[in-house]
């Protein structure tokens, strides 16, 4: 009776192995984009233009728009590229979907105006992301005028790097990405 006891956990605990192996062997897409790009026995067309680029401290981020389309069915989706050329380091790129970029821009309008009056404690964050994980945030460490800091940060960075940006380099980001959105409309309007 034991012998049966034992092999039954081994078999439960060797398949539960087995089941959190597959779980993290698989990938996970985030934007809604990524997923329609990643459909099987289909052949799907992407196609994408630059908008521009802003150089930061030790980094160039760009931006361009893009157009996936299942030729098939002439689906299409809709988004922009931020892509992140840092000092030393392969340039990386992340996905932000078309529905995402009206609360996007708000962001960095509100992220390019907060002050420490947002809070009384002496230390804050305050942090836009998108599904993507592409986070945009001000940040203040000792309330002191002139020390408010804003960034871009993304997971494809070593755990706490950040890319400062000064305000007019934060203005132009947010520049470009409402271009692409504007190039993205007249993409969408034309129906090509």
């Amino acid at each position: 009776m034991r012998l049966k006891n034992v092999v039954f956990v081994l078999i439960a605990v060797c398949s539960s192995l087995l089941v959190r192996a597959d779980e993290t062997n698989s990938i996970t897409l985030y934007t809604k984009i990524e997923a329609f790009e990643n459909q099987v026995n289909k052949v799907i067309v992407k196609a994408y233009a630059p908008v521009g680029s802003v150089t930061a401290k030790g980094a160039v981020i760009s931006v361009a728009f893009k157009e996936s389309a299942d030729v098939a069915i002439g689906q299409k989706e809709y988004g922009i590229t931020v892509g992140i050329k840092e000092e030393n380091l392969a340039e990386y790129r992340l996905v932000v979907d078309y529905d995402e970029l009206d609360s996007l821009l708000e962001g960095i309008d509100y992220l390019g105006k907060v002050d420490v009056a947002v809070t009384s404690l002496p230390n804050f964050h305050a942090i836009y992301r998108t599904r993507a994980d592409l986070r945009i945030l001000a940040y203040c460490t000792n309330r002191q005028p002139g020390t408010l800091q804003t960034a871009i940060q993304t997971p494809y960075q070593p755990a706490g790097s950040r890319i400062l940006l000064a305000s007019e380099q934060l203005a132009e980001f947010k520049f470009l990405i409402r271009e692409a959105k504007a190039k993205l409309d007249l993409l969408k309007k034309s129906g090509r």
